[in-house]
């Protein structure tokens, strides 16, 4: 499976924005699709400009972070994740 760390560092920092502005219910009613947008993008590359550019607007000080790690993600940074317990597992087996 493929995993991007960039994705993951902002999909952390949009659960922050999130509980930083949980006291205020309008934004969230975008914080939290928004997030889970951000969770999406860990794992499968896909085009998000819009999504970052609301991140950057919506999100404060987190959503900022989160907006710049979106807007620069590449299919490229996309890395093949380390397998090698389930590996060394199925070689036990065997």
């Amino acid at each position: 499976m493929k995993r991007n760390n960039s994705m993951n560092i902002a999909y952390v920092m949009m659960i922050l924005a999130c509980i930083s502005m949980c006291w205020l219910i309008i934004p969230l009613i975008w914080l939290i699709p928004m997030t889970l947008k951000t969770k999406a993008l860990v794992n499968e590359y896909r085009p998000a400009a819009a999504l970052g550019i609301c991140e950057i607007l919506f999100g404060a000080l987190f959503g900022l972070i989160a907006g710049i790690l979106v807007l620069i993600n590449s299919e490229s940074a996309y890395v093949e994740e380390s397998t090698t317990s389930s590996n060394n597992l199925q070689e036990e087996a065997a």
